[in-house]
Formats: structure tokens, C-alpha cells, sequence
């Protein structure tokens, strides 16, 4: 009996951690999301040695307002052939990332895109991306900087 009292409260300490530690691996995994497509997008600018751009999408082929910060609902990545920063008909979608898990807010300050040139670099200076679970912020949450020159940190 006393085992069974012994057991029970180790399990008791255990549990909440063993949560805490799903839950950073879930921001791990959402952050890695993130930074892969924007990665692919730079080195798909590179590739085609054209600009590549990455919006925050409104539905499976089109970008939501150039002017939203909100990219929760996932995003395009586009060979973007006038370089608005938004899809046109015509513009070749070559990544389509469904929105993030309901827990998660992921937003930008000043942009609901991203265009890379065809040298890699940002056409329109740094942004930075900010997740984090719904409600929560401090040290749980990520922030990506994405710098001048493509360069994500």
C-alpha cells in the first residue's frame, strides 16, 4: 500500500513536467515550420534567380491582405513574378503550408509577406516573426528575425 502512495506521488510530480516539456516541443516544432519555408523560399529565389515570396495565405492559392500580420492560417510560398508580394493568377505557388495548430499565434510586425530576390536578400528589410502559444508569452514564446540579407535567426 505504501508503494502504491509512494508511486502515486512521483507521478504526480512527473506529469506536469512530462506536459510542459510536449508543449516546448510543439513551439520547437512549429518554429521549425517557419523557418523552413523560409529558407526554401530564399533558396528557391537563389535556384530560379528570381524573386520568391512567402505571404500569409487566406486560402489554399491566394494571400491574405499584403497589410495583415496575422500568419496563423499558414502560408504560400510563390515564384513571384511582378514582386508585389502577393499571388497573382499566373504566379507559380511551389509550397503550401497549412495553418499552425489552434494553440499557436504566429504573427510579423510590419507584413503578411516575405520576397527574396534573386541574390537572397530580403527586397523589403527585416521582419520579425513572433510565436507563441495563445495567451502566453515571455519565455515561451519564439521570435524569428529575418535580417536584410535572408539571413533567419
Amino acid at each position: 500500500m505504501i508503494t502504491i502512495l509512494i508511486l502515486g506521488l512521483l507521478m504526480s510530480l512527473a506529469v506536469p513536467s512530462f506536459t510542459e516539456s510536449i508543449r516546448a516541443n510543439r513551439l520547437v516544432a512549429e518554429t521549425n515550420e517557419v523557418v523552413g519555408a523560409i529558407n526554401f523560399a530564399r533558396s528557391e529565389a537563389l535556384k530560379r534567380a528570381s524573386i520568391v515570396s512567402v505571404c500569409a495565405r487566406s486560402s489554399d492559392t491566394a494571400c491574405g491582405a499584403s497589410a495583415t500580420t496575422d500568419w496563423s492560417s499558414g502560408w504560400l510560398v510563390f515564384v513571384d513574378v511582378n514582386g508585389n508580394g502577393v499571388r497573382n493568377v499566373g504566379e507559380t505557388v511551389i509550397q503550401t503550408h497549412p495553418a499552425i495548430a489552434s494553440e499557436f499565434q504566429l504573427t510579423s510586425t510590419n507584413r503578411g509577406y516575405v520576397r527574396f530576390t534573386a541574390t537572397g536578400m530580403t527586397q523589403d528589410g527585416a521582419e520579425i516573426f513572433n510565436l507563441h502559444r495563445t495567451g502566453c508569452s515571455g519565455n515561451k514564446a519564439k521570435q524569428l528575425t529575418l535580417s536584410l540579407v535572408g539571413r533567419l535567426r
